[in-house]
């Protein structure tokens, strides 16, 4: 079996959505496409057609590729404010699955987090290396303890 492991996908809502921010991530319509700049840093063309699921199907089966691992294209939703992260990882997530859904077998897709969800762990991890480095026997309790925080996942 062969695997793709890093594919990209850009959901038009999500595009559309980006009009929206109003965080150093600007995006405009410039006619079929998005102009997407990140203040003076970056800037670049958004074409949708680029990332079209049956075409994509079709250059996958040329290439003898068998399954996509996707991901949403940049920017991510942790780039916007909270509330429109949210609303842009919802639809981004939505729309993986969908995809997943109408292709079984030949799309996988890797979920997309909102922001505070991506601060939420690296604060646990970094307790967690914390706590290894000042609290006597921790380390030998995590050996013991595989469940810590959610039962089953960490």
């Amino acid at each position: 079996m062969r695997v793709d492991c890093q594919s990209h996908v850009f959901p038009r809502d999500y595009a559309e959505l980006l009009l929206q921010s109003t965080t150093t991530v600007r995006t405009v319509r410039d006619g079929p496409a998005y102009r997407v700049s990140y203040g003076t840093v970056q800037q670049f063309v958004l074409a949708l057609d680029a990332y079209d699921p049956a075409a994509k199907i079709r250059d996958m089966d040329a290439a003898g590729i068998d399954v996509s691992v996707l991901t949403v294209n940049i920017p991510g939703p942790e780039l916007l404010d909270r509330e429109l992260g949210i609303a842009g990882a919802r639809l981004c997530n939505d729309y993986l699955a969908d995809l997943a859904a109408r292709y079984p077998g030949r799309f996988v897709g890797l979920a997309t987090l909102p922001p505070f969800v991506a601060m939420i762990v690296w604060r646990l991890l970094d307790e967690e290396r914390f706590l290894v480095d000042h609290l006597p026997g921790y380390a030998e309790y995590r050996r013991r303890v595989k469940w810590r925080l959610i039962p089953r996942v960490w």
